[in-house]
């Protein structure tokens, strides 16, 4: 897998969070926290930094174990309105992709260095 498409979706997710925490205030949306949801979105932009400045590992181990995260909590997330359903689910796919990129890369730079040992 690719270490540029990780970067390029784990800062789409970081900006997704922000946008959620947004929707959250606007919408009024009951129960929810608007401010965790911005606060959620820094570990995504710590993730986005350590593999734009070469930390490669760090940064797919955070990316992946974030997306981990959000996947196992997707089924307990309530519905409100369409656009809040359909917002979710694009999420919920995007941080599918955002997964499987991680495993990748981390699975490529382990074989790469398996060879070279």
């Amino acid at each position: 897998m690719n270490v540029r498409t990780l970067t390029i979706l784990t800062a789409v997710l970081g900006i997704a969070e922000l946008l959620t925490a947004v929707f959250t205030v606007v919408e009024h949306t009951p129960n929810s926290a608007p401010v965790m949801q911005a606060v959620f979105a820094v570990p995504w932009l710590v993730s986005w930094l350590l593999l734009r400045s070469g930390r490669v590992t760090a940064g797919a181990i955070v990316s992946g174990l974030l997306c981990l995260f959000i996947l196992l909590a997707f089924p307990t997330w309530r519905h409100y309105s369409t656009f809040d359903r359909v917002w979710q689910i694009a999420y919920a796919v995007t941080t599918l992709a955002g997964l499987v990129t991680s495993v990748g890369v981390l699975a490529r730079r382990r074989s790469a260095t398996a060879r070279v040992s």
